[in-house]
């Protein structure tokens, strides 16, 4: 049991470190440099990263490895990501500044620090509650159980929730518009599929009982969507 533990974390690590300490940092620092000088920028970029590590070691690593075309999908959706805080600063100084002053505040961007904080804890608290069924993979494992309780009982979906709270609060903090947008219409687009696909298997997993939670409760957003 250790050694698998001990395998886990080193996998994990191995990640974190080539993914957000490597190449994140490497084109941030080549493209857009400036980010590193702003407090506002650095104290979003630790807690991004902080968020990715923890929410990495808390996720249990999948039963099954497989990577088919909607994992490539993901993979190239979250090596986007760098790219959208490189576009995201350049609106802000080329558009926003002279068209849109009011919205180019530091207050816009410490308000985007505290949105990211509540984002961050609805994506790695819903994860954390369901514990080794909250792998980045789609399946039903062995004595899984259908949790209805804590985040899940307002929506279906609280790790999406706090996804999308974390694009808006990205908007904020970069102080940008239309990439935020741009952001808001990707995450529909790649994670639909996937909400869509949980749903699916967990009612043929749990019948009646799952279309009784699905009636009570939204996808996303408590009482809209």
């Amino acid at each position: 049991m250790c050694t698998v533990s001990s395998s886990a974390i080193a996998q994990k690590m191995v990640f974190f470190v080539l993914f957000y300490v490597v190449y994140f940092n490497a084109l941030l620092l080549t493209l857009v440099p400036q980010i590193y000088t702003s407090p506002v920028h650095l104290v979003y970029l630790l807690l991004f990263y902080g968020t990715a590590f923890i929410d990495g070691m808390v996720r249990p690593l999948p039963e099954k490895r497989e990577v088919d075309t909607y994992t490539k999908t993901l993979i190239v959706f979250f090596g986007l990501q760098p790219f959208l805080f490189v576009l995201a600063f350049y609106e802000n100084l080329s558009l926003i500044t002279r068209f849109l002053p009011p919205y180019d505040s530091q207050l816009v961007s410490y308000a985007g620090i505290s949105l990211y904080i509540i984002g961050a804890a609805l994506s790695v608290g819903s994860r954390v509650q369901l514990g080794r069924q909250g792998s980045g993979r789609i399946e039903i494992r062995e004595g899984h159980t259908l949790v209805t309780t804590g985040l899940y009982a307002r929506v279906r979906h609280p790790m999406y929730s706090g996804g999308l709270v974390g694009i808006i609060a990205f908007g904020l903090v970069f102080r940008c518009v239309a990439v935020m947008l741009f952001a808001i219409a990707l995450f529909f687009v790649v994670f639909q599929k996937r909400w869509k696909r949980e749903e699916q298997l967990l009612e043929q997993e749990f019948g009646e009982q799952y279309r009784e939670y699905m009636k009570r409760t939204r996808r996303l957003i408590p009482g809209v969507y």
